[in-house]
């Protein structure tokens, strides 16, 4: 049986989070910071235009510096109407400083300016108390194979998937452990590297943790069908939420000679808040011999209030790098349709209380302090990694080796791949 924490213990759990995540998150300060920042969110707008940019970049720094300007902030619309970003920003300054009658002028004319903006569209949703509709599940399930057939996606997937197999092909036997297994594609991905590759395995465990039995029939049929003839491969179904792991559970995961290897990519942001502490404690206790794990490198965590300046820097930058991605294949309305997707789920991510965001993003650093609080170290990541790329040239090894930017879209790391062993 799992026992809820108690209220105290809850409001405390929360309250380091809330710190360490204040601690650690990167927002860009500087007004050349900035000024990079909006030239590359420009993909996002229907006709891209660079007037005022380096004017509004100086702006959000003063802002973000704690020196609000309303008078500043008219004098730049005024000067810059045709701007979206000028437009964008203006509403996010003045809807903080409490000027909504500004904020609404400014939303207002982002929304002529680019009909079609699905972040001003959920903005004005939320303004206007309108109900914001979630995408259908073939739409959903259309966006989802367009997202994930970019490098943006394939690469951090295959990236972990070739750590965890350079982790275990020197072994006879190995258990490696998927979290949020899904349809399983990641296992298969890794038996056609057993099919492939030379290595020495002759029996591996493949154990799938997701919360859903319909996740775990569908991953167990795939990684039947994908088994290579020269392994024995076994698949072992556990059934629970990663940050609600009791101790059978655990136990049912480690199996007796515990896990080599253990898989977390783009699944720990769905975890929300300071349950994400809970989960890579959990993590711990399953005790893998290696742990990659790939999140997405945004501050857009539950932390940070709607109404922030911060939250809806982060917003554009995220959904920037969604269409930056996707516009190498697909028409701008297309990539568009992918963020409007995103925005809508749970009520609608802008519109929603912060506590109730179901999407939770973490910059890389805290993802690597929330690491090492639960108990893992922070190990080295691997040239030989990054062969496994699809887009091998948009991947790059940060910060001495510390961790892997999957994709690059100039100096812009979306997703991140970390090495964690237990401490």
């Amino acid at each position: 049986m799992r026992l809820e924490p108690s209220t105290a213990t809850a409001a405390g759990e929360r309250e380091a989070f809330e710190e360490l995540v204040a601690r650690t998150a990167h927002t860009p300060r500087s007004a050349a910071a900035l000024r990079s920042e909006l030239a590359r969110q420009l993909v996002f707008q229907a006709r891209p235009a660079r007037d005022g940019l380096d004017e509004l970049a100086s702006l959000l720094a003063h802002w973000l510096d704690g020196h609000r300007d309303l008078d500043a902030v008219a004098e730049l619309v005024s000067r810059y109407p045709s701007q979206p970003l000028v437009q964008f920003y203006a509403f996010a300054m003045r809807r903080q400083a409490g000027d909504d009658d500004g904020a609404r002028a400014s939303l207002e004319a982002l929304r002529d300016l680019d009909p079609g903006d699905p972040v001003a569209a959920q903005l004005a949703a939320a303004l206007e108390g309108t109900e914001i509709r979630a995408a259908s599940q073939e739409e959903r399930l259309a966006n989802i194979a367009k997202h994930a057939s970019t490098p943006l996606l394939r690469n951090p997937y295959q990236l972990a998937v070739g750590a965890i197999f350079e982790a275990i092909r020197d072994l006879e036997r190995a258990r490696v452990l998927d979290v949020g297994v899904g349809s399983g594609a990641q296992l298969a991905a890794l038996l056609e590297l057993l099919r492939t590759d030379d290595h020495r395995l002759r029996r591996i465990e493949l154990v799938g943790l997701d919360f859903m039995y319909e996740f775990l029939a569908r991953a167990g049929a795939r990684v039947a069908s994908s088994a290579p003839g020269n392994v024995e491969v076994v698949f072992v179904p556990v059934r629970g939420r990663v940050e609600e792991l009791d101790d059978a559970q655990v136990r049912e995961l480690r199996g007796p000679a515990g896990i080599d290897a253990a898989n977390a990519s783009i699944s720990l942001h769905e975890v929300r808040g300071e349950r994400k502490t809970a989960a890579l404690r959990n993590l711990r206790r399953v005790a893998p011999s290696h742990l990659l794990l790939a999140e997405w490198n945004y501050c857009l965590e539950n932390v940070l209030p709607t109404d922030s300046m911060d939250f809806l820097l982060n917003v554009r930058a995220a959904s920037a790098a969604f269409v930056a991605a996707l516009v190498e294949r697909y028409p701008l309305d297309d990539a568009r349709a992918v963020v409007r997707d995103w925005l809508s789920q749970g009520g609608g991510q802008l519109a929603a209380p912060a506590e109730s965001r179901q999407e939770c993003f973490l910059h890389v650093s805290t993802w690597r302090a929330l690491l090492e609080q639960a108990g893992f170290r922070v190990a080295p990541v691997e040239e030989r990694w990054l062969t496994y790329a699809e887009s091998g040239a948009r991947a790059t090894i940060e910060d001495d080796g510390t961790w892997i930017a999957t994709s690059r879209h100039g100096d812009w790391a979306p997703i991140a791949l970390l090495h964690a062993i237990p401490a």
